[in-house]
């Protein structure tokens, strides 16, 4: 088994500078026949005094008819001493088909660097989002070493 063909990355948030409050990603993840879902939360600067928060939505159809109401746990607190830090959420067996990340900044000094959805334990491949969010994928198995000349 392989990473890469079992766990799809998907870029629900790219890098923010301090200056907004909310940051909410356009749509969510779509875990059809998935397992779970696992974000990565990368933070930059985080200014002295800030609380941020990452918390995770869900919703039945991305939003549509059903609004995204936020789940019990699935959220994480950071502050200044948190800079230049990853944190993680994970969602395992969601009662809704969609979920998302949002990021709320209360005073605007925290820096976001990304929010990442690993999405797993499932049946169906691919997600249409790892083609609009991912640049490039490389799976090498049993790799040779480059032989200097």
């Amino acid at each position: 088994m392989n990473f890469t063909g079992n766990v799809h990355a998907i870029l629900q948030l790219g890098y923010a500078a301090a200056g907004q409050t909310t940051l909410t990603p356009a749509a969510g993840v779509d875990l059809r026949d998935h397992e779970g879902c696992l974000f990565l939360i990368t933070w930059g600067t985080i200014t002295a005094g800030t609380t941020t928060s990452a918390v995770v939505y869900q919703s039945s159809d991305d939003g549509v008819l059903d609004a995204y109401t936020d789940l019990v746990g699935a959220s994480v607190i950071v502050t200044d001493a948190d800079s230049d830090l990853l944190t993680t959420i994970e969602v395992v067996q969601p009662s809704k088909r969609y979920l998302k990340c949002v990021v709320a900044r209360d005073v605007e000094n925290a820096e976001l660097v990304s929010v990442v959805a690993l999405v797993y334990g499932g049946s169906r491949f691919p997600l249409s989002a790892v083609a609009d969010s991912v640049l490039q994928q490389a799976l090498v198995q049993t790799p040779a070493e480059v032989v200097a000349p």
